[in-house]
């Protein structure tokens, strides 16, 4: 008999409506049954960043790279409300900029994104400096992983670890 590793067990076991993918609800429900109460200001920060295609689902392959990690509810739970205030910020200042909610800036978005960081004086790199930057997979686009792992890097945000 095959038994299915861990993660796949619980990933269906909360996937409730047997869609293969867990929805921010079913999500929120697998942390409380975990142990993990989260305010909805941390169940929205750890859903997007667990769901990085940006379609409002986590697929099973999100889940897993999220479950293999040691501190997965960690860094949400233990933000102080300051940093999720500005976390929220920033996520919201990505949204605004992702006009065809993909989840990922194209070129043309980020460059929206970029003259206003510029305009604002919150940095003074070269668009094709700072795109490079932060397009760590060379994909052509800046995912919204991206752009928390580049806000975490110049001190923007403070995500804390057990």
């Amino acid at each position: 008999m095959n038994i299915p590793p861990l993660s796949k067990r619980v990933f269906h076991r909360y996937d409730a409506d047997g869609s293969n993918s867990i929805d921010k609800f079913e999500f929120q429900q697998m942390a409380l049954s975990m142990g993990h109460f989260m305010t909805q200001t941390q169940t929205d920060l750890t859903f997007r960043s667990i769901d990085t295609s940006g379609d409002g689902q986590i697929s099973y392959d999100e889940f897993l790279v999220w479950w293999r990690q040691s501190d997965r509810f960690d860094q949400f739970e233990k933000m102080s409300p300051e940093d999720e205030d500005i976390l929220k910020n920033c996520v919201d200042f990505f949204l605004y900029f992702d006009k065809d909610r993909s989840g990922v800036l194209s070129r043309e978005e980020f460059r929206n994104l970029h003259n206003t960081l510029i305009e604002r004086k919150f940095y003074n790199l070269t668009f094709d400096k700072a795109f490079a930057e932060l397009d760590q997979d060379n994909s052509g686009t800046v995912e919204f992983n991206e752009y928390i792992s580049w806000l975490v890097k110049i001190g923007s945000i403070r995500l804390h670890s057990a």
